[in-house]
């Protein structure tokens, strides 16, 4: 997939729309992308390849104020492994466990 075109469709499966998630969820939380791209104007594969290797920012040094129960989840979100992020019925979960 990282070969692609930047023209070509390529259908996404529920892992990714959870690393998605996770990914607005980063930045509405920290006003910042949630990877250090190397070459954040740079094409599209190093791109995804800096989302494959992890680079994702250490969040608690984004934003040091901390809500862990949060920043837990969001941070599963966007697990480099696309079969270790939550499906959304253990995402909604963890969310129903953050309700006072």
């Amino acid at each position: 997939m990282l070969d692609t075109s930047e023209s070509e469709h390529i259908p996404v499966a529920a892992a990714s729309d959870v690393w998605a998630l996770g990914a607005s969820l980063f930045w509405c939380w920290t006003g910042q992308r949630p990877v250090a791209y190397h070459e954040p104007n740079g094409p599209r594969e190093r791109k995804l390849r800096d989302i494959a290797e992890g680079l994702t920012r250490d969040l608690a040094l984004v934003r040091p104020w901390p809500f862990p129960a949060f920043e837990e989840a969001l941070m599963a979100c966007l697990r480099p492994d696309p079969h270790k992020r939550p499906t959304s019925g253990e995402l909604a979960a963890l969310v129903d466990g953050m309700a006072p």
